[in-house]
């Protein structure tokens, strides 16, 4: 079975916990699935591999970070057809969304990594990246590339290199 297809069947197999979400406390460390499908995000115990929480994000999420001390996770949603003009901010110990960020270009909003307190992104919409202080609520960077779909990216541990 393809690494594709058994991602489909665990998240197939999460949706039938139903029963399971909102019970307990976010485990540490914590296992952060996507559904783009459903649009939500589902928390997941690695020791057990029980759903232990969702939470509803914007439409078709695509990737998620968190926070170095595993409070925050912020996702990008692609939404339908590439036209997603938010990300989630989600703090997992109450497991709610704290905040949809959104500005004037975000469309298509995908890869994602976070250092510190900021979340570097790419939008594949207008070919740029951009940098969210999730502490201070403000976008900090929106520097268009003009590079075909900017995708995913990396920094160094530092943060001076993309």
């Amino acid at each position: 079975m393809g690494v594709n297809r058994q991602l489909v069947v665990a998240l197939g197999l999460m949706s039938l916990c139903a029963g399971a979400w909102g019970q307990g406390k976010t485990p540490s460390p914590a296992l952060l699935v996507l559904s783009k499908e459903e649009s939500f995000l589902a928390i997941v115990d690695p020791a057990t591999l029980k759903v232990v929480g969702k939470v509803d994000t914007g439409a078709h999420p695509h990737e998620v970070a968190t926070s170095a001390d595993g409070k925050i996770a912020i996702v990008t949603n692609y939404g339908n057809d590439h036209a997603g003009t938010t990300m989630s901010e989600i703090d997992l110990a109450s497991r709610t969304e704290v905040g949809k960020v959104t500005f004037p270009g975000l469309v298509g909003p995908h890869g994602i990594a976070i250092l510190g307190d900021k979340a570097y992104f790419t939008v594949e919409g207008d070919k740029s990246i951009g940098v969210f202080d999730f502490v201070a609520n403000n976008i900090d960077l929106h520097l268009v590339l003009g590079q075909k779909r900017p995708h995913m990216l990396v920094l160094t541990k530092d943060g001076r290199t993309m």
